[in-house]
């Protein structure tokens, strides 16, 4: 698993900084930004990325949701560690906010009212909105982002490296044009 400070650069809408104070503050766990971090956290952390996001909920009731569901995203955590390791295809967890206000996810047998900070059986009305996060795709998208960092990063590497390798002496000021004028048919007018 990568670090907190890689999963940072493939989250939407949280950078380390944010990632950090979640750690720290609603895990109450020890933020090292180099160390691996577990497909449980990662999970949370991915679900406090989208529900941050969205942009309707305070950071408290986003704590509150991970914290409601904290069972089954361990459950979601568990399978999804199995079958990455045996190459299977990825388990199914959706989460739903309804009405703005209640959320429900695969497994739970209720709901978590997030204004009020309870769980409720059965909501009180119809509603008539439903946000829903598949985090089965969501993961598959950070982990292609994850690859697609460190890919980058590697090639970075790599022509710092052919860069670094190369000796400046090879570069003659003589035959760098310095002006329009200097460029004739695409050569620098002392190479003519």
């Amino acid at each position: 698993m990568p670090s907190p400070a890689e999963w940072a650069r493939c989250f939407y809408t949280m950078d380390e900084p944010v990632v950090k104070r979640i750690i720290r503050g609603s895990f109450n766990l020890e933020y090292q930004p180099d160390a691996e971090l577990s497909v449980d956290l990662v999970i949370k952390l991915m679900v406090m990325d989208w529900l941050n996001g969205l942009g309707f909920l305070s950071d408290e009731q986003q704590r509150l949701v991970v914290t409601a569901v904290n069972s089954q995203l361990e459950g979601y955590a568990e399978a999804l560690r199995v079958c990455l390791a045996e190459n299977l295809a990825q388990p199914v967890f959706t989460l739903v906010i309804t009405g703005y206000r209640y959320v429900a996810c695969v497994g739970h047998d209720s709901f978590f009212d997030v204004e009020e900070a309870v769980k409720v059986e059965e909501l009180p009305e119809e509603a008539d909105t439903h946000i829903i996060l598949d985090a089965s795709a969501r993961y598959s998208k950070l982990t292609k982002r994850m690859v697609m960092l460190r890919s980058n990063q590697q090639r970075g590497k790599e022509a710092h490296e052919s860069l670094a390798a190369r000796p400046n002496a090879e570069v003659s000021r003589a035959s760098t044009p310095r002006t329009l004028e200097d460029f004739v048919d695409g050569k620098p007018s002392s190479d003519r």
